[in-house]
């Protein structure tokens, strides 16, 4: 008798009950939710640490026009990497001509940022030169989250004297 009770309790347990999938499913659910956060914020970060390598690319191009033209290219609020692919010896072109600064200017990694960034902007932008002086520039770019040495979120701007809010 005791025998076929334990052969029958085996055969009647083979699955899990509803409230053992309702937990797996919670589980499954918070653990999903965490790192879909997570997640997003390492994006921001990886695209901040983009667009800072890519306003160093930016300044190293600009001092090699400046020491080679004595100043830096005139323009005012002028989108950087769609309307201008290029910086050459006539400062930002579509097509460029000897001598190339840099061939192809970087663009912003986030597809949304279109519009130029100007002063006091607070959502994504894409990078926009400004410079009314031969002596000094003017590039402002938009941080998702922030990275050091610029840790909070917001529109920046790089000059010939560094980054600034």
């Amino acid at each position: 008798m005791a025998l076929q009770l334990y052969s029958f309790m085996a055969h009647s347990r083979r699955g899990f009950t509803l409230v053992e999938a309702f937990f797996v499913m919670l589980f499954i659910t918070i653990f999903t939710s965490l790192s879909l956060g997570y997640i997003q914020k390492v994006r921001q970060e990886a695209r901040d640490v983009r667009r800072l390598a890519d306003m160093n690319q930016l300044r190293s191009a600009l001092e090699l026009y400046s020491h080679s033209q004595d100043s830096y290219p005139l323009g005012k609020n002028i989108l950087i990497g769609r309307e201008s692919s290029a910086l050459d010896a006539r400062g930002w072109s579509t097509q460029p001509q000897d001598p190339v600064y840099l061939a192809r200017t970087p663009i912003d990694p986030l597809p949304s940022a279109t519009d130029p960034c100007v002063k006091n902007v607070a959502q994504p932008c894409a990078y926009s030169y400004s410079n009314s002086a031969s002596t000094d520039y003017s590039i402002r770019f938009y941080l998702e989250h922030g990275v050091p040495p610029l840790s909070a979120p917001g529109t920046y701007q790089l000059t010939t004297r560094g980054f600034r809010p």
